[in-house]
């Protein structure tokens, strides 16, 4: 719980552990499951995939694995945007002189929860009016930790965009590999052969590794699809909670907001408003005379 209350894990992952967990789970699975499906369509592409299909299915479990988590995470996060932090029993304004009592409040529901990361943000919105920051201040602040939270967005996804090209990139390695095994067991089977019935009986080797090939790129491509569109689908599903979290602050806080007007403002106003009067006054004695 302590991993999710920090500001780096609103949406980063971590990633050395998700990393470890792929490699065990990948392990498991070619060492448990795959014996079970080996005369299956899908248990001869691994088989035949080699070490290069190793490589793409932890990459392929790694990458699922962190939206999993990352999907997770924001469902609790979201549930956190039906709880009210500033309620209303307090004040139904919210000005500098009673924000104390809100960051009292926020202080007394305690450290932990998934709605922490809220807590944070909106009791430093409070000790800036408390300490009589003006409005505009606070404002700019909360679209400056807005701005943050989008950038932390893109860049939680910098290491599974990198696995969605990784993946058909190892699969393109193994095109190459199994082709040139194909064609140097072709081209040694040519040199050593004495008549046709060797060189037929040498082609398996040739066949084996055209397999070894075209099977790599096809499970590469299949892996790096069924990444991307959950991956694209849990992009969208975040943006969506960054505007619903920027509308919670804006109708938990903002409008709530007393505007406090910066130092001097309501004497230049004021000030401002006997110099129009006097001028009125002036206009209407200069129209009574001329009457």
């Amino acid at each position: 719980m302590k991993t999710a209350c920090r500001k780096l894990s609103l949406f980063q992952t971590p990633l050395w552990e998700t990393g470890f967990a792929s490699v065990w789970m990948s392990v498991a699975g070619y060492v448990w499951l795959l014996p079970c499906i080996a005369d299956s369509r899908i248990g001869i592409l691994f088989i035949q995939s080699g070490w290069v299909g190793g490589c793409i299915t932890v990459l392929g479990v790694w990458s699922r694995l962190v939206l999993l988590l990352k999907w997770w995470r924001l469902w609790q996060m979201r549930k956190s945007l039906d709880v009210v932090l500033l309620p209303e029993e307090i004040d139904t304004r919210i000005t500098g002189e009673n924000a104390p009592r809100f960051i009292r409040y926020l202080q007394g529901r305690g450290p932990g929860g998934w709605d922490s990361f809220m807590r944070k943000r909106l009791e430093r919105a409070l000790r800036q009016l408390a300490l009589g920051n003006h409005t505009p201040d606070v404002l700019q602040d909360l679209q400056v930790q807005a701005q943050g939270d989008a950038d932390e967005l893109e860049s939680s996804y910098a290491m599974v965009r990198a696995f969605v090209w990784a993946i058909p990139i190892f699969g393109f390695i193994g095109t190459v590999v199994g082709i040139g095994q194909a064609i140097g067991g072709f081209a040694s089977s040519l040199r050593s052969a004495e008549d046709l019935a060797t060189i037929k009986s040498t082609l398996g080797h040739v066949v084996s590794g055209l397999a070894f090939a075209f099977e790599t790129t096809f499970l590469g491509l299949v892996v790096s699809v069924i990444v991307m569109f959950p991956m694209n689908l849990m992009h969208r599903a975040e943006q969506a909670f960054l505007a619903a979290l920027d509308e919670y602050y804006s109708e938990h806080l903002v409008l709530r907001i007393q505007r406090i007007e910066p130092p001097g403002v309501s004497k230049v106003v004021s000030r401002l408003a006997q110099e129009v009067r006097a001028l009125h006054g002036a206009l209407t004695t200069m129209q009574e005379g001329r009457g």
